[in-house]
Formats: structure tokens, C-alpha cells, sequence
């Protein structure tokens, strides 16, 4: 695709973008639609597109030519599985939000007592299968286990 074939297409999915905020659907899907004949690996005016309408099997259309169009794009793929229900809304992350793991308290505890502590520099030993001995990784501390 050539530069000038390139801003045209950028220039018609703006446009196309601006009509959907504005809710001028007639006119975002003239717009999208040619976006989408411009550039056909760009999953972005289908996936515009299926904001235009509320017919389920449209906007089910669009999504899935979005993911036709770019199958690594993982919004379009997103959106297509909510849509259809393969994921729940409820799973998904909100922007921003993280996924906190708590530290479980019966774990620590095994760990805690499982732990060789090295008598010369505090840190916790490792066992070497090969040597067969608990050995310190920071100071070289070594002991041999009968």
C-alpha cells in the first residue's frame, strides 16, 4: 500500500470514527465500509462498524470480518467472544485494573519451615542434588547431607 492509498484510508477511518461518536450511523457506514474495501488486513472499520447497528446478526458480521480481516487483533477477537458469549463480561478487567494475588497463609507456613537457613550469612540454602548438600549461593557456604 502506498502512502497516498495509506493517509486516504487513515483519513476515511477518522472520518468514519467521528460519525459513530456523533451518531450519524448512515454516514459512519458509507465511510467504514470504504475504509474497509481500502485496507482489507485492518480489523478496525469492522470493528466501528458493529457499533453502528442493533441488529445482533449484523453486528455479529462485523465482528467476525474484523477478525477475519486481522485474526492477531486481540480487541476484535475480544469483542467477537463477548458478543457471542464465549467469555462473560464479568471476567473481564477493567482498564487500569490488575489481578492481586494473595499470598496464602498455609504455604508460607510450609515454606517457612522447610527453609534452611545458612549459618554464616543468614540466606536461605539450596539443595544440590548432584553433590547431595545444602549450599549458599551467596557467601558458598557448603554442607554435605548424609
Amino acid at each position: 500500500m502506498d502512502f497516498s492509498t495509506q493517509n486516504n484510508f487513515e483519513t476515511v477511518l477518522r472520518e468514519g470514527i467521528q460519525a459513530v461518536k456523533s451518531r450519524d450511523y448512515e454516514r459512519a457506514n458509507k465511510l467504514l465500509n470504504q475504509a474497509a474495501h481500502i485496507k482489507t488486513t485492518d480489523a478496525r472499520p469492522w470493528l466501528w462498524l458493529a457499533d453502528t447497528t442493533e441488529d445482533p446478526r449484523q453486528k455479529q458480521d462485523y465482528l467476525e470480518s474484523a477478525v477475519a480481516a486481522d485474526p492477531s487483533n486481540r480487541l476484535a477477537r475480544r469483542a467477537l467472544a463477548l458478543f457471542i458469549g464465549k467469555i462473560s463480561p464479568s471476567n473481564i478487567l477493567q482498564e487500569g485494573e490488575g489481578v492481586h494475588i494473595q499470598p496464602r497463609e498455609d504455604l508460607l507456613e510450609t515454606q517457612t519451615k522447610n527453609a534452611f537457613i545458612c549459618p554464616q550469612c543468614g540466606a536461605s540454602l539450596s539443595f544440590n542434588t548432584h553433590t547431595k548438600s545444602q549450599e549458599c549461593r551467596y557467601c558458598g557456604y557448603n554442607r554435605k547431607i548424609e
